[in-house]
């Protein structure tokens, strides 16, 4: 007879391009980490992260009952188009109306899959458009019904539903087609459900009596309550530290982490100017720094040292991470990562003296690469410069010393490269450490 699984908590913090995950045997505050490890998800995809933990979970006999999930995973979809699996159902006139305002701005829906009704219509015109739609994109699975109930009967939209229903389409639902930021927030609902549903299938298949929870605004909300919208996930990372930010009482929150850099306040905003346009949505007011980990760090035309505009795709990703091939911000500080323990699974590569020997060799380029009328920046020059970028931007955006600690919580992985008074007393960031410091205190909140 087989013996009983041992039960588990498993956090997850699930970002763009890396995912921290650490397993811990209960929520109380004598838990022990029993798994802890970094995985970058341009080598290693979500499907086999996940599945890896699964193993190592299957050899120490053990059941995670609940998985608890910090996300900003879904910051990849906003450079693409969504919608192509999306059918929108709108009153003549309507037809992608959502864009007027914002014509510039990434789409969310596709014109083709636009099914729109007058007065008399019938449930054989809607079989007639589906039908072309099918032929369109047969992988069409979701609906926006954006029906006026001025305008409609309520029992004609009902049969409207039963007739998406019964094709097994996902509906979601928008009854003020004239407000835009409305539709917006419907229609990425339905372009995120796909993503949404990749991480919630992906845990289940691999941890299949798992529970799973997201942190939406100020607490986990578990996905069985339907509690949330999908467009929550976008802010849960954001809403996490925002979190962290009100316990501290501090009035901002300085986060330098390998994938962001930012300054968070204290005040809020009610609309969230996304890049399809503006959808309401509460959130703490964000400054993205001008500097990014994957800003590239280049020779320009005229044989001077520049940094990009823009950060490069997280795929290949940095150097360090053992395929990239252009010098990015990060890979300047190759050898401070390669010291720290908690990088060890996220840049296994790094370990490769040959890849160290790369960087190095790359940025030697860089140097001799310069033509300037004074010396030219070696490395070390450039981390100072760029650590003086940091600290004239943070002081001048926060409106007193970058690097005093009293006002500012600072976060991230990256919080001691950028601050250098934190290495005494600052403690190096965890998602997942944080993530169970909150479940943790939830629990103890109830007892």
């Amino acid at each position: 007879m087989s013996q009983t699984a041992t039960q588990a908590l498993l956090a997850i913090y699930l970002g763009e391009t890396y995912a921290e995950i650490e397993v811990r045997s209960d929520s109380t505050k004598k838990s022990k980490t029993i798994f802890k490890k970094n995985y970058f998800l341009p080598q290693s995809s979500l499907k086999t992260t996940l599945n890896q933990v699964q193993k190592k979970m299957t050899e120490l006999n053990m059941q995670i009952t609940d998985s608890f999930v910090v996300c900003r995973y879904l910051e990849r979809l906003k450079t693409f188009r969504l919608g192509g699996s999306v059918v929108q159902v709108v009153h003549k006139g309507f037809e992608n109306s959502y864009v007027v305002e914002n014509t510039s701005r990434v789409s969310l829906a596709a014109a083709a899959l636009v099914i729109s009704i007058d007065d008399d219509f019938s449930i054989d015109f809607f079989t007639t458009e589906m039908a072309l739609i099918k032929k369109i994109n047969p992988d069409a699975n979701k609906v926006v019904i954006e029906l006026d109930s001025d305008l409609i009967l309520a029992a004609d939209i009902q049969k409207i539903k039963l007739f998406f229903t019964e094709l097994d389409f996902k509906i979601f639902d928008c009854d003020h087609p004239q407000n835009l930021l409305q539709v917006r927030k419907a229609l990425l609902n339905a372009g995120s459900e796909g993503t949404k549903e990749e991480i919630i299938s992906e845990l289940k298949e691999n941890f299949k009596e798992t529970l799973i929870h997201f942190w939406i605004k100020d607490q986990f909300e578990s996905t069985d309550s339907n509690s949330f919208e999908n467009f929550d996930l976008y802010f849960s990372s954001q809403d996490f530290l925002s979190h962290l930010l009100n316990l501290s009482k501090k009035q901002n929150l300085i986060h330098f982490d390998l994938e962001n850099w930012m300054i968070l306040r204290s005040e809020k905003k009610t609309i969230w100017d996304s890049p399809w346009g503006l959808i309401e949505r509460p959130h703490h007011t964000t400054i993205a720094m001008a500097l990014h980990p994957l800003t590239e760090i280049l020779i320009d035309e005229t044989s001077r040292l520049q940094f990009s505009k823009l950060p490069t795709s997280s795929e290949p990703g940095p150097m360090i991470a053992g395929r990239g091939v252009k010098s990015l911000l990060i890979d300047l500080f190759w050898d401070s990562i390669h010291e720290n323990p908690d990088f060890k699974t996220l840049f296994p590569q790094l370990e490769n003296k040959l890849l160290q020997t790369k960087i190095e060799s790359q940025f030697k380029v860089l140097e001799k690469g310069q033509i300037s009328e004074s010396s030219e920046l070696t490395k070390s020059d450039l981390i100072r410069f760029v650590k003086e970028l940091i600290d004239f931007e943070l002081e001048l955006k926060l409106g007193h010393p970058a690097l005093e600690t009293t006002r500012s919580l600072w976060t991230g992985h990256l919080a001691k490269l950028a601050n250098p008074n934190l290495t005494v007393k600052f403690k190096s960031f965890s998602w997942t450490e944080n993530i169970f410091t909150q479940i943790t205190t939830a629990q103890i909140g109830k007892s």
